[in-house]
């Protein structure tokens, strides 16, 4: 997780100050890739276009004006 700082250091106050880490960044980018490499897979696996569809034919020729 993202670490929220908001203890006292040398006694002095400080506000939250938010701290992004090299590693969250990494983890959020190993993540999405992750996502889409699956998304990515499972769609290799089927046919996007409905191939025994009786009225393809026609839908392929349709021009819209």
């Amino acid at each position: 997780m993202p670490a929220l700082n908001n203890h006292r250091e040398l006694g002095a106050e400080t506000s939250p100050v938010f701290r992004m880490l090299a590693l969250d960044v990494v983890v959020l980018l190993g993540m999405a890739l992750l996502f889409m490499g699956a998304v990515a897979s499972s769609l290799a696996k089927v046919n996007l276009i409905p191939v025994k569809d009786p009225g393809l034919k026609e839908c392929l020729r349709f021009e819209n004006q």
